[in-house]
């Protein structure tokens, strides 16, 4: 119930915000949208945050695709997708990583993940190509027959269903705890099992942190023009070393965060922080764009 009605409320503060109106089929500039049941058939050249009850992604985005709903299905191409839903279905192509947190997530056999793929959820199937590392955090975790992962897999579960003809070309590693059913003829380059792992999958509080972080960066857009604003009169008073100072803070951060998240993310105990902190990183990029984008 609390997560329906922040959804509400996520849709509720999306459409208060007044966007131009898009004729052409290819936009080139950051793009949001929202709706209860959102279609999205638009080319991007950058990055979009997208929000609805069903939400499906039928144009490409050639940047992030950050995309919330109760039920969301990728058929167009991502860049890089966060993603995060009550039931994610992946059927198209994400060329770089990919971020997914949520309840039942299929990554289908059209499928095709460019580089890493980081899932956090209860019931995960993945039947297509992931091109290099899977690192998964889930209660169920299922391989289907013919599925590819050019990579390690790095899986930590309560069970595990890796069917015939699935392709493991790096380390099949999951915990010592789970009930793994493998089947003989599956191709695995090498298995480790690893020791009892304290994680503890908690997806309805996991999809309430993720609802906060959107709900927090469109009530910053809202906020957004009057900040600017305020912020540009107190740097009109202040000298170049003030500016130089926060220029070096600003940098050490750029380079920091992002290192600090992978991180994270790689890590069975961090990985739900490491989801939270890069979606705020996504934030503050956006609102230094903005900001530069106003001041010049």
């Amino acid at each position: 119930m609390k997560i329906k009605l922040k959804f509400l409320l996520v849709l509720f503060i999306f459409l208060s915000i007044l966007t131009p109106a898009v004729n052409a089929q290819t936009i080139d500039d950051f793009y949001a949208k929202a709706d209860n049941n959102l279609k999205y058939e638009e080319d991007v050249n950058g990055d979009s945050a997208l929000a609805g009850n069903i939400v499906d992604i039928l144009g490409n985005i050639e940047g992030i695709g950050f995309i919330a709903g109760n039920t969301v299905n990728v058929e167009g191409d991502l860049e890089y997708g966060f993603i995060a839903g009550q039931n994610v279905t992946i059927n198209g192509n994400i060329e770089n990583n990919v971020y997914i947190a949520g309840s039942n997530i299929t990554i289908s056999k059209d499928a095709k993940i460019g580089k890493d793929t980081f899932i956090i959820g209860e019931n995960i199937i993945i039947e297509g190509t992931l091109n290099r590392h899977a690192n998964i955090t889930a209660t169920n975790i299922v391989i289907k027959e013919g599925a590819q992962i050019n990579g390690n897999a790095n899986l930590d579960t309560n069970k595990i269903d890796i069917e015939q003809d699935v392709t493991i070309t790096g380390t099949l590693k999951y915990n010592e705890t789970a009930t793994a059913n493998i089947n003989s003829n599956a191709q695995i380059n090498n298995t480790e099992i690893t020791e009892e792992t304290t994680n503890v999958i908690d997806t309805e509080t996991l999809l309430s942190n993720i609802l906060n972080l959107i709900v927090v960066f469109l009530v910053i857009s809202l906020a957004l023009p009057q900040v600017i604003d305020k912020t540009s009169k107190i740097y009109n008073k202040k000298g170049l070393l003030y500016y130089l100072k926060y220029i070096g803070i600003g940098l050490l951060i750029l380079i920091c965060i992002p290192i600090i998240c992978v991180l994270l993310l790689i890590s069975s105990i961090g990985s739900a922080l490491g989801l939270i902190l890069t979606g705020l990183f996504i934030i503050a990029l956006y609102l230094a764009y903005a900001f530069a984008g106003y001041l010049l």
